[in-house]
This record gives structure tokens, C-alpha cells and sequence, in this order.
């Protein structure tokens, strides 16, 4: 009796000590269960997902965002994989990153619709007045500033010098220099950074961005996502919003009604810029 007794115990303490991050539930397998809606050859996805950074802390469950978001892409956005350009974790390399941008600024054509999507570290610069820059898996944040290709303003710009008719922009950072509440400047404690505004092309250019101000993105562990990228999948997959002004109603309200749950510190908005009088 003590033998299975000592048996249970172990079995009961080993399930406890399983981080939340490794909780069962699976966005991914709900969008892949999904029926898929037509391809569009128009349609084209740039996505890019990072969570195990080489020189500061991870971005927990950005590659499984990621990953979700490419499946949504091609299940409900109507982009097939060969118009998919994705870079998930260890692929997101700058040299690849910059060259997957061309790729796709390069291959569309007037009509077309760009989907981007970015999960990872925003950094602003101080030394640049807080300008807000994208960390490929392969940087250092001391020398991120010598690529200016990287700045958020010239990826913007870079998308929208396209033919596309409509760049659609999904943007799962904050750019206040600080992640689920850590900030990405390793030993440093200074506060968090309010990030210089971006300007786009709002004649063809929509982005919704997960934060505002010096707030930062929280994870979700219940649902093991980013919570900006659970409440975006979910607003297209599960509720079918094809309208911007509508899906960024439903993921703002959603991701600062969780993000308050989580208490006070983790407040989180997401924010609009563009048009909102988009369908797609």
C-alpha cells in the first residue's frame, strides 16, 4: 500500500511541477481542424516570429503564434503557401528577413493584398530619439541601430512602395523596450520607453499593434499564445470579422479587458493606425 501510495505522490507532484507554458490547450490544432476558405493567388502573407532570442530573454509563445497565424493565413485569409514567406524562430535572421521583404515587395502586383505579421522584441533607440526597430533572432541590440533596414518605419515604407493595393499589418510588440514585463535591456532597470510614432502610407497601409504609450505585450499562458495574436486569430477564425474597423473593435476590448485581469502593471491596448474602412 505504501509502495503505491509513494507511486501516486510522484506521479501527482511530476504533473504539478509542469509549467503553464506547457498547459494541453492548442490554438493551432483548432485552426488546422478548420474547413479552408478559397486560395486568392492575391493574397500574400509575410510573417515573422521570434521566441528564442540569442541575446536576451525569450518571447514566450511567439513561435507558436506564429505558427497559428500561418495557419490562418492559409485557412482563412486565402494565402496559399506558395505566396507564404515565413520566417518562425531560428529561421528569422536578418539577412533573411531583409530578403523575404524584397521577396515579397518584388513579386506583388497592383490588386494585390499583403498580410504582415510580427512577433517578437520592439526596441526603441534612445539615441534616436526612440525609434522603434524590429529584433531579428541573430542581433545585438548594440548594434541593432547601424541597420537602419530593421527600423519600423522603413519596413512600413518598404511594404507600401509595393504594388500591393492593401498592406494589412498585425503587429504583436509594444516597441517600449520590454516583454511580459522584462525588460529587453538585459541588467537594466530604467522605466519603459514610450516609442517615437511611425508614420505609413494610409492611402493603401493599415497597422494594428498590440500596445500603446510604454505599455508592453503580455503573454497568455492559458491559451499559450501572445495574447494581441490569440484575440486576432480568434477574432478572424472564430468570429469571421472581414472587416478591420470591426476585428480591431473586438481585439482591443478583448486584450485590455484580459490584460487588466492580469492586474494592474500588465495593462495592455492595442492601437490603429490607418484606415479603418477596410475589408478583406
Amino acid at each position: 500500500m505504501k509502495i503505491i501510495f509513494s507511486l501516486m505522490l510522484s506521479f501527482a507532484m511530476a504533473f504539478a511541477i509542469i509549467p503553464a507554458k506547457y498547459s494541453s490547450y492548442n490554438l493551432l490544432d483548432n485552426i488546422e481542424d478548420l474547413e479552408a476558405y478559397p486560395i486568392d493567388s492575391k493574397n500574400w502573407a509575410l510573417i515573422i516570429a521570434i521566441e528564442d532570442y540569442e541575446t536576451t530573454d525569450e518571447v514566450i509563445y511567439s513561435e507558436l503564434s506564429g505558427e497559428t497565424f500561418e495557419a490562418l493565413a492559409h485557412k482563412r485569409l486565402g494565402v496559399s503557401e506558395r505566396n507564404t514567406y515565413s520566417l518562425i524562430n531560428e529561421k528569422a535572421t536578418t539577412s533573411r528577413i531583409l530578403d523575404q521583404l524584397d521577396r515579397v515587395v518584388q513579386n506583388v502586383k497592383e490588386g494585390d493584398t499583403i498580410f504582415f505579421y510580427y512577433s517578437g522584441h520592439g526596441v526603441p533607440i534612445p539615441e534616436e530619439n526612440n525609434e522603434p526597430y524590429i529584433l531579428p533572432i541573430d542581433k545585438s541590440l548594440n548594434n541593432l541601430s547601424r541597420k537602419k533596414e530593421l527600423k519600423l518605419s522603413n519596413i512600413y515604407k518598404k511594404l507600401a512602395s509595393s504594388k500591393a493595393t492593401k498592406v494589412i499589418a498585425f503587429v504583436d510588440s509594444c516597441f517600449s523596450g520590454a516583454t511580459d514585463k522584462v525588460s529587453v535591456f538585459k541588467g537594466v532597470a530604467a522605466p519603459r520607453l514610450k516609442a517615437k510614432s511611425v508614420e505609413i502610407d494610409k492611402s493603401k497601409m493599415t497597422v494594428i499593434t498590440a500596445g500603446s504609450g510604454q505599455q508592453f505585450s503580455n503573454m497568455y499562458k492559458e491559451k499559450r499564445q501572445r495574447l494581441f495574436s490569440y484575440f486576432l486569430i480568434q477574432g478572424i477564425a472564430k468570429k469571421n470579422y472581414r472587416d478591420i474597423g470591426k476585428l480591431f473593435e473586438y481585439i482591443q476590448h478583448n486584450v485590455a479587458v484580459t490584460s487588466k485581469s492580469f492586474g494592474d502593471l500588465y495593462k495592455q491596448v492595442p492601437t490603429l493606425n490607418g484606415t479603418s474602412n477596410i475589408e478583406f
